[in-house]
């Protein structure tokens, strides 16, 4: 069983998959606090692994640079976007497909 956090008590209740512990908000539904071993937090959600456009940091998904489809850090894009070039670990509008 996994615990869902609230302001004045805990309640035993089973968990979102990949969470050791969630939080119960009237507003915002059930999200994640802690994800178990082998899963990463992304958007308050554990995922078994970090989706296209971010890279693992710990335990969490962080999001590329803008622009960046595959990176390996927050300065360290792999893959730019159709129309995009890299340079120097970014993205930057490719200008030769700009009509004037």
């Amino acid at each position: 069983f996994f615990f869902f956090k609230q302001k004045t008590a805990y309640e035993i209740s089973a968990c979102l998959v990949g969470s050791e512990m969630c939080i119960r908000d009237s507003s915002n539904g059930i999200t994640c606090d802690t994800c178990s071993g082998g899963f990463f937090k992304q958007n308050s959600l554990c995922v078994s692994s970090c989706p296209s456009a971010t890279f693992t940091s710990g335990s969490e998904c962080r999001n590329c640079p803008q622009d960046c489809v595959q990176c390996s850090g927050a300065a360290a894009c792999q893959t730019c976007k159709t129309g995009y070039t890299l340079y120097n670990g970014g993205c930057v509008l490719n200008l030769s497909l700009i009509h004037i």
